[in-house]
């Protein structure tokens, strides 16, 4: 793996905890979703973010090993299922 390959995939891991760390933020409604993409009001959302962010850090990954882009892959949609899960939402009042 090339220097700036190595470079890239730290970068964009860095923006997917980024993501995940804004899934923690919404959910507990300390943060709303960014970006109004549509009048609809359709958002972007750090689970948006993360997933975009994945899939590119594990195409990169691809290219170099397959063992460590699955692990990649799997290793990020293990920690969002697991804000899912643990992370209580904050109740309507």
């Amino acid at each position: 793996m090339e220097a700036y390959q190595l470079y890239s995939v730290i970068a964009i891991s860095a923006v997917a905890i980024v993501g995940l760390i804004m899934v923690i933020l919404q959910k507990k409604g300390i943060i709303r979703p960014l970006v109004p993409t549509s009048p609809g009001g359709n958002f972007m959302s750090g689970g948006l973010i993360t997933l975009l962010t994945v899939l590119v850090g594990t195409e990169q990954l691809w290219n170099y090993s397959i063992p460590a882009a699955v692990a990649y892959a799997a290793a990020f949609a293990g920690a969002y299922v697991l804000i899912q899960i643990f992370v209580h939402e904050k109740s309507a009042k």
